[in-house]
């Protein structure tokens, strides 16, 4: 497919393996994730997760190329919630759900399709691996889209996912992207650390134990004839 005159590929990434198809790929191309290299949605090797990529891209000689990343239902942590709430319901409601999510640092979106809203989020640093690996081979990520919302916004996929039929619709599902590159732009992205808030819970402790330790200190030094 082409994008203006540019080349676009389409890369359906899950928790084990990565379909590659499209640029100059006629084939679907299966590139499978060691066990070592990636478990449970988080790099564990990320050195042999860019060699994986660079063997892979090298070995099928694939044309650099834009490319749109479809993010699996596998990777992805998703909720809906009825328009029939009021706002600081689902305000309140969503932050509980991001808050569930099981990594430091995620990015998330709201998505607004057929009187819902749906909050998906992901591991950003996955995502942030993936757009510096394929940078790095001259690939131009245009957008992170979660599978479930290509399904509701394509009505051809809605049974059936068809890499074809997501190469054909790629320029219109940019507008989905779950985080920002700079092919394309975002409305709402929403991103935390979970680790700057065990940061401060830490150091609340540190200084509470320091406090007591001083207090112990200016007590020990009283003297004993006014000690009371």
């Amino acid at each position: 497919m082409q994008e203006g005159k540019k080349t676009v590929a389409v890369l359906y990434i899950e928790p084990t393996q990565a379909y590659l198809y499209g640029s100059n790929i006629t084939n679907y191309l299966l590139l499978k994730f060691p066990p070592d290299v990636v478990s449970d949605q988080e790099i564990v090797d990320l050195e042999n997760f860019s060699k994986l990529f660079w063997e892979f891209f090298q070995q099928h000689q694939v044309t650099p190329s834009h490319i749109l990343i479809l993010l699996s239902t596998g990777l992805t942590f998703e909720k809906e919630f009825p328009d029939t709430l009021s706002s600081i319901d689902v305000d309140k409601d969503i932050k509980e759900f991001i808050d569930t999510v099981p990594f430091d640092e995620i990015v998330s979106n709201i998505y607004k399709l057929n009187k819902k809203e749906k909050v998906v989020a992901i591991n950003k640093k996955l995502c942030d691996e993936i757009l510096s690996i394929l940078g790095k081979l001259q690939f131009q990520v245009i957008a992170f889209v979660p599978e479930s919302i290509a399904h509701e916004v394509v009505s051809e996929l809605a049974n059936n996912l068809d890499l074809s039929v997501l190469l054909s619709n790629a320029d219109y599902l940019k507008q989905y992207s779950l985080l920002k590159t700079e092919n394309t732009e975002m409305y709402k992205t929403t991103g935390k650390k979970k680790t700057e808030k065990k940061r401060l819970i830490f150091l609340g402790g540190v200084f509470f134990i320091l406090l007591a330790i001083l207090m112990v200190l200016l007590i020990g030094n009283v003297p004993s004839n006014l000690r009371q």
